[in-house]
């Protein structure tokens, strides 16, 4: 014996529409949003484990350089800074200076940035070498500096002397590429091994 089914009533396919309105916009919402928390759970999971692995990174604050004192009276101070060679040195003189076997070893030899206060035109954060000699009112350094000439090589270095009373400097003599000291046997002579293997020596008893 067959028994029809019995027939749907209209309302309860209208209660089955509207649920499925009401949960395919919770379940298209909520499915983006479970599926980002565990994305987010996993790469912070894997963040974490990563900075566990690594050492502690501690950051490393380079102190401004603070200048070095090299003389200082009533009437002025010198003081003196490390060279920044890639920054603050024209190419063709760096060169010059690496040639001469200085570029590795100028912390060895003392060439250094000079600083004057008051500030004096012309000498003042010109490249100096080692020898710092007071003498008779003033001071006798050593100035390094470019050539500027074609034909020739591209720095030289003076022997200057700078004036207390005045604040006025002077070139006294060409010594080329060799760093100049005061002679352990005579304070008044000047001595410097050239880059030749040749010695430089300049007596210093009057300046004219």
């Amino acid at each position: 014996m067959h028994i029809p089914p019995k027939p749907e009533h209209w309302y309860g396919r209208t209660v089955n529409w509207l649920l499925l309105l009401i949960l395919l916009p919770v379940v298209l919402i909520a499915l983006p949003i479970a599926l980002l928390f565990v994305l987010g759970y996993w790469l912070m999971d894997m963040l974490k484990k990563k900075l566990e692995d690594k050492e502690p990174l501690v950051a490393i604050l380079q102190e401004p350089e603070l200048p070095k004192e090299l003389f200082q009276n009533e009437q002025l101070r010198l003081t003196t800074i490390e060279i920044d060679w890639d920054a603050d040195v024209e190419q063709a003189f760096d060169e010059w200076i690496h040639e001469l076997g200085w570029r590795d070893e100028y912390e060895e030899l003392s060439l250094k940035r000079l600083l004057t206060q008051p500030e004096i035109a012309g000498l003042h954060r010109q490249l100096i070498g080692p020898l710092c000699k007071e003498w008779n009112g003033g001071l006798f350094l050593q100035v390094f500096e470019p050539t500027m000439t074609s034909g020739k090589p591209a720095g030289t270095s003076w022997l200057v002397y700078l004036n207390y009373s005045t604040l006025t400097w002077e070139r006294v003599e060409e010594v080329g590429p060799a760093y100049l000291e005061v002679s352990s046997n005579d304070p008044g002579m000047l001595q410097a091994d050239c880059n030749d293997g040749s010695q430089l020596w300049l007596r210093i008893d009057a300046l004219v």
